[in-house]
């Protein structure tokens, strides 16, 4: 991987795992949105505006049943993995 890492985070891989049934379905939305966000801005833009654009991807992913469906599924697929 290349370029800074988001803030708050370490090369410390974290002992407190999520299953998938510990984050809400909302939760798992909102992580998709700040991944899409990150990936596309990095840490380039200020907090502010990286938070609304976070809540604007999230309303998106929430007004396509399919496509939250999918991602929620996803996600849980991937912290099923990790446990």
């Amino acid at each position: 991987m290349q370029g800074e890492s988001p803030e708050g985070s370490t090369n410390v891989q974290s002992a407190d795992h999520y299953t998938a049934n510990q984050m809400s379905d909302d939760e798992k939305i909102r992580c998709a949105a700040a991944v899409a966000v990150y990936q596309k801005y990095g840490n380039t833009i200020p907090t502010h505006q990286k938070e609304a654009m976070i809540e604007q991807v999230s309303e998106v992913l929430n007004s396509d049943p399919d496509m939250r469906t999918r991602i929620i599924a996803s996600i849980d697929q991937i912290l099923l993995r990790e446990t």
